[in-house]
């Protein structure tokens, strides 16, 4: 028999050899058997049920497990300071093991209803969520930042992968952007911010599932959604984002409800390293929208610096979501820019994508 070189759920950088895989959580980062990988997100299912067996003799042994546990304070000068906040949506959780291990870890949680806002309340808020299938939940943070916040982020990541906390094609992942004027950012940021994404999100598209494309839920950015020359203050500023659509995959519209830039466009996802890296990837962009010299230079590739700080890979390319309502040309174009993706990052073709190219006549 031959011996296998992939496996459902395997994320790039993690190839198969003697039969062993290394697990992707950072707190384990050692080779096990494939049977004992999980179908998704490159644990182990020791990991995946939120075993805490690894030692720490087996940690301070591998230097790549030490190294990833000081990363984050290691790198913290590199990580930016704006804050953030991200919602979680999610179809399953095992509501009552979650709250009494956020109980544990001394992470405030409340329950809360559409109108709840967590920044206002100082905790993370758990809520019904009509809008996702299964038990519909959402998961929202409080405003977090720096080190400290991705710290806090993972650990909530970890327990809910714990507590099987699942997702779906009807879910996806908000971050909010901090824009107020006490954060530092001014009206020509928020500007710069908007036309550079009206420009970039072509280049950002093949990093979102294909359910997320064209979403009624996250549309395209219009030209129309950037704000004018004409409007210089805030107050100004705050009436023009009131009267754009919140269903944008980045939303001016709440400006004027949380003073928040939100980018609606990420798939549904508990992972800490996805999370991670796209948080650091809207952070670097509008990072470098409010810089001096005016220039927005962020793209998909400018974030791996920050995401190398951050201790995490680029995530696994999504697979092309099976949906009878897009149409032939449309699903081709995302499995040419699935392909393009795999191409940028020196990433063997997966079966199934490999089919895709032959069909498309792609060279790979």
């Amino acid at each position: 028999m031959p011996r296998r070189t992939e496996y459902e759920g395997q994320v790039p950088g993690q190839p198969i050899v003697g039969g062993m895989v290394t697990c992707s959580r950072r707190a384990h980062g050692q080779p096990v058997p494939v049977a004992e990988m999980q179908p998704a997100g490159g644990w182990c299912r020791a990991c995946a049920r939120g075993s805490r067996s690894t030692s720490a003799a087996s940690a301070s042994a591998s230097p790549s497990a030490a190294t990833a546990a000081t990363s984050t304070s290691v790198a913290a000068q590199t990580i930016s300071n704006r804050r953030f906040g991200v919602e979680l949506e999610m179809t399953r959780l095992e509501v009552s093991a979650f709250r009494a291990s956020m109980a544990s870890a001394g992470i405030a949680l409340q329950d809360g209803s559409y109108s709840t806002r967590a920044e206002q309340v100082g905790a993370w808020v758990l809520k019904h969520d009509g809008s996702v299938g299964g038990q519909g939940l959402e998961l929202v943070s409080p405003p977090l930042q720096g080190a400290d916040g991705f710290r806090t982020l993972e650990r909530v990541c970890e327990m809910l992968a714990q507590h099987g906390a699942r997702t779906g094609a009807s879910c996806g992942l908000h971050v909010h952007l901090d824009a107020t004027p006490e954060g530092g950012t001014r009206v020509a940021h928020i500007r710069r911010m908007m036309a550079g994404w009206v420009t970039q999100q072509g280049i950002l598209r093949s990093q979102v599932t294909a359910s997320r494309i064209g979403s009624q839920w996250c549309g395209d950015v219009p030209a129309s959604d950037v704000p004018p020359e004409s409007i210089t203050g805030r107050t100004d500023l705050v009436a023009f984002a009131r009267n754009r659509s919140r269903y944008r995959n980045l939303s001016l519209y709440q400006l004027a409800v949380h003073g928040t830039l939100e980018n609606r466009w990420h798939h549904g996802t508990v992972r800490y390293r996805d999370i991670s890296r796209w948080v650091a990837l809207l952070q670097a962009a509008f990072d470098s929208a409010a810089a001096d010299d005016g220039r927005w230079t962020a793209t998909y590739e400018d974030a791996a610096a920050l995401a190398a700080a951050l201790n995490v890979t680029l995530p696994r390319a999504p697979r092309t979501a099976r949906t009878t309502t897009r149409t032939v040309s449309e699903r081709d174009v995302v499995l040419q820019e699935r392909i393009a993706w795999h191409r940028a990052n020196g990433l063997a073709l997966p079966a199934w994508l490999q089919a895709a190219a032959s069909r498309l006549q792609v060279a790979v």
